[in-house]
């Protein structure tokens, strides 16, 4: 099985004017595959002196726009005057995709298939409570006897849903 992905949008808050594609490319390729950078420069208006603009910013993967906001959010700073880089899921992207805002709370919940029958709820957390806070983790009897069986796993937060799903996604296999 491929990796799914589901391109996604984010917002680049506090970027310097002077700043090109280019700039934004290299800043957020490491963490992915960039597909769009949009520059929005405020316009110019002498007496209010605004110094900085905005970007959106495209990722062909979610786990990839992940990385780049748990990497970079509120630690990402191009000039000291401004502070630290806003990066965020662009307005609607995360009702768009089906994941809740990551506020204390508001969990997400990860379907996980082929669980064997051996693996227990203790131990499908135990996997799983190395990328967050795991509310809730428990698996479902399989549909046809003797077949594997699937699971849910509820995080407190949507970044560490992701980060789970990044590391685990096609790469882990319960021993």
């Amino acid at each position: 099985m491929s990796e799914v992905r589901i391109p996604v949008k984010l917002f680049v808050g506090k970027l310097p004017c002077d700043w090109t594609e280019d700039n934004v490319r290299s800043l957020f390729g490491p963490y992915g595959d960039v597909e769009e950078v949009s520059i929005i420069r405020p316009k110019t208006n002498p007496g209010k002196g605004q110094k900085y603009g905005c970007a959106f910013v495209k990722y062909g993967a979610i786990q990839e726009a992940a990385a780049a906001i748990e990497g970079m959010a509120g630690k990402q700073t191009v000039n000291e005057s401004a502070g630290p880089l806003q990066i965020q899921y662009a307005n609607g992207e995360p009702e768009r995709l089906g994941l809740p805002d990551d506020t204390e709370g508001v969990a997400q919940k990860l379907f996980v298939a082929n669980v064997p029958a051996e693996v227990d709820d203790g131990e499908l957390r135990k996997v799983f409570s190395e990328y967050g806070t795991v509310t809730e983790a428990y698996c479902i009897q399989p549909r046809r006897p003797g077949g594997n069986r699937a699971a849910f796993v509820r995080f407190s937060k949507k970044s560490d849903a992701l980060r789970a799903i990044d590391a685990l996604n096609d790469k882990f296999t319960f021993p």
